[in-house]
């Protein structure tokens, strides 16, 4: 999948004087790893999903959100933080965190989340696989509970938090027969027994499963199930149809067929 690392070091506001008690100190820094996703492309073309924008969640440990930030590429402020501070070398450090928290939550790249209530209404929110075709601005989700730094201080804390993508890319190399054959062709690649539609925390519901029985009519052209318009996207149709080689069917220039779906 999509890892992205999200490091967190937190502690009280300290000097050797005094103590503030009833907030933090938070150390923030994104870091991103370079796992490949592709569709039908060369192997040597992977695209990078992006983290281009996103919204960080401190709750208290009913969920209940006390703090939050928007993630861009704007100037710091009480509501957001630069983007290339936060993934920067050095990251950013926030202060006046309230002690209650014991839980974050970052989202990236979904719009127009609301900010304050309980996270749970947020993250439970459905995005439609239609929504999430675009590996440059796909959905991207993580969190993670607050815990004592080993070998830290009474007020130190760390958060390690994963971003990961709501939709999964189900990808194939080639098309291979066995036995007797000697040959085939393809006219048409579906995907099936998948669902249509995720929460933004990657969580499935079984009314968007997605099962078409293996009734023959449904897989062709322009039906209600496959229309045009996921061509690409959930099933492929060649007119003509491709025919194998050396009992294999592959696409040119070493390319790999890549489809999507949530939960597959």
């Amino acid at each position: 999948m999509i890892p992205i690392i999200l490091v967190m070091t937190l502690t009280c506001c300290s000097t050797e004087d005094s103590i503030e008690f009833g907030t933090k100190y938070v150390s923030i820094k994104i870091s991103t790893n370079k796992p490949a996703t592709y569709g039908e492309v060369s192997p040597q073309d992977y695209t990078m999903a992006a983290f281009n924008s996103g919204d960080i969640y401190f709750t208290n440990e009913a969920g209940v959100i006390i703090k939050h930030y928007t993630i861009k590429e704007e100037a710091n402020s009480e509501t957001n933080i630069r983007m290339s501070d936060i993934t920067g070398l050095g990251g950013i450090l926030l202060d006046s965190i309230p002690d209650v928290i014991t839980k974050i939550f970052v989202i990236g790249n979904t719009p127009d989340l609301a900010t304050e209530g309980n996270i749970a209404d947020i993250i439970d929110k459905a995005l439609d696989l239609s929504t999430q075709i675009d590996i440059n601005d796909i959905n991207l989700y993580g969190d993670g509970t607050l815990t004592l730094k080993a070998g830290g201080k009474f007020n130190e804390y760390t958060c390690n938090i994963q971003l990961m993508p709501s939709i999964a890319r189900v990808n194939i190399t080639d098309i291979m027969c066995d036995g007797d054959i000697t040959g085939f062709s393809v006219e048409g690649i579906f995907i099936d027994y998948y669902y249509n539609a995720a929460s933004v925390n990657g969580n499935i519901s079984s009314e968007n499963f997605i099962n078409n029985n293996a009734i023959p009519d449904i897989f062709s052209y322009d039906t209600e199930e496959y229309p045009l318009s996921t061509k690409g996207i959930t099933h492929d149709i060649y007119n003509p149809k491709l025919i194998s080689v050396d009992r294999t069917v592959k696409l040119a220039d070493s390319k790999l067929w890549g489809y999507f779906s949530n939960g597959i």
